[in-house]
């Protein structure tokens, strides 16, 4: 039995990828025809420097960017009309610009390759002797800074994984080369698709690939995917109109009864956590203790499935003991960890929890309206 699977297929005029795993959604890709330009490689002009912010702006093609000095690398001081090669970390939103690095970042299958300091850094969830054994093949292999994903765990990878480092190396250097001759706006390097992008950033891995579109099976022929030519719609075997719909809907059921309501607003994301209506037989403490852990779960879930980011506000049912509350923090930490762009902060002393999550792609409720969609 698959017990944990990607699929890619087309729905509303959009590709949507998913990571399935026993059944339930874990994490949601949407590739919008605008898709952004995050990932690609530019030579950019040093318009100025604002000392204030420790940062500058720099034109790329006929957009400006914004460029922290921590993420300049690679040459000993930036001044006003510099040409640079930059990379999109952060597309432009409606009142900010695009947010730029110069610590340029190749991402493979089995490894990320950075513009900075040579050093190789391994995946924790590589242990044992696959770990040692990587240390030892790959001491000095590269000039650049280079990460071993968890995609590497299996000894059969190692031959593969070299090669792609050798690989990532070329282009680089090509990359760098290329940048020190070509003119401002010149468009150095396109990044892999939104979809690939979302498979190559999942933290976990996968038994199965399916897709219904024959360029994406093709160009994900590396992963194993396999093309679904079934007459039934994928879409319609997964349930996508009502797993998506459920993400647009302002509340969410939990198993216990309870229920999460999460509303936006233009400076945080609000979650509020209720109690079901029916009372317990169990100690009161220990049944909303219950109820808060499943709500957590969830949350950091949703978070994740809806890309919500910025500052995010949880209003957990209230506990008195602090041993509870001590136990839904760790609960909270757990969860939160399955999410690299998340971070829990606190408990506030109203009890409200505190988690700041960071902006990759746009959320899904700027995807999709929520009109088209029945009984939200």
């Amino acid at each position: 039995m698959i017990r944990s699977g990607v699929c890619i297929t087309e729905f509303m005029g959009k590709t949507v990828a998913w990571l399935d795993v026993d059944g339930k959604m874990q994490q949601l890709s949407v590739t919008d025809d605008d898709s952004g330009l995050v990932g690609n490689i530019y030579v950019g002009k040093v318009k100025n420097i604002v000392k204030n912010l420790g940062a500058c702006f720099v034109e790329f093609g006929d957009m400006t960017g914004f460029l922290p000095m921590s993420e300049t690398y690679g040459t000993e001081k930036i001044h006003e009309g510099d040409c640079i090669a930059v990379q999109v970390v952060k597309d432009a939103s409606r009142n900010k610009d695009a947010s730029l690095t110069m610590k340029l970042c190749l991402t493979g299958k089995y490894c990320i390759m950075e513009y900075s300091d040579p050093i190789v850094s391994i995946s924790r969830k590589i242990t044992g002797e696959m770990r040692n054994t990587l240390k030892d093949r790959l001491k000095g292999i590269s000039g650049y800074s280079v990460i071993i994903r968890t995609s590497c765990a299996d000894p059969d990878s190692i031959e593969e994984l070299i090669k792609e480092i050798g690989d990532k190396e070329t282009l680089m250097d090509d990359i760098l080369s290329r940048s020190k001759t070509r003119t401002a706006g010149t468009l150095l390097y396109e990044s892999e698709p939104e979809y690939e992008r979302f498979i190559l950033g999942l933290n976990e891995p996968f038994e199965r690939l399916i897709t219904d579109i024959p360029s994406v099976c093709d160009r994900l022929g590396a992963y194993g995917a396999l093309l679904y030519t079934d007459e039934y719609p994928l879409s319609k075997l997964y349930s996508l109109e009502t797993k998506i719909g459920e993400l647009l809907s302002r509340q969410i059921w939990l198993k216990s009864g309870g229920s999460l309501i999460i509303q936006y607003t233009e400076a945080m994301t609000v979650i509020d956590v209720n109690t079901a209506k029916s009372a317990s037989k169990k100690d009161k403490q220990e049944y909303i203790f219950d109820i808060n852990a499943e709500a957590a779960a969830e949350i950091a879930r949703q978070l994740r499935l809806r890309n919500i980011s910025g500052i995010i506000i949880v209003d957990f049912i209230n506990m008195t003991g602090k041993e509870y509350i001590k136990r839904l923090i760790e609960v909270m930490k757990k969860e939160i960890r399955k999410d690299k762009n998340c971070e829990f902060v606190d408990i506030t002393k109203l009890g409200l929890a505190e988690i700041i999550r960071k902006k990759t792609t746009k959320p899904v409720y700027e995807s999709f309206d929520r009109n088209d969609f029945k009984a939200l």
